[in-house]
């Protein structure tokens, strides 16, 4: 915290909540939320950027892209809305 009552470094992942790709049209359009979208190898590096371009394009990432590439899943944090969109890509 910043003394100012903002948070300074972002908000801590830990209050985040974590959703399943299934719930993801049941949160609403400005609620933070973390969700793991499937990738495959080929895909990987691809589907990173272009999520990243979208997210970003759409008005500035507000979480965070995490690869899990053990998994086959990129871990992203962002608004309901914003990931809603990008799960179509």
């Amino acid at each position: 915290m910043d003394g100012t009552g903002g948070v300074k470094d972002g908000i801590p992942p830990n209050l985040v909540p974590y959703h399943s790709l299934a719930e993801l049209p049941n949160r609403g359009k400005y609620e933070l939320v973390c969700v793991p979208f499937p990738i495959n190898k080929a895909k990987h590096r691809r589907g990173h950027a272009n999520r990243e371009a979208l997210l970003t394009m759409q008005g500035g990432l507000q979480g965070s892209m995490v690869p899990l590439p053990q998994a086959r899943e990129l871990l992203i944090t962002d608004t309901g809305g914003k990931l809603r969109t990008s799960k179509r890509f």
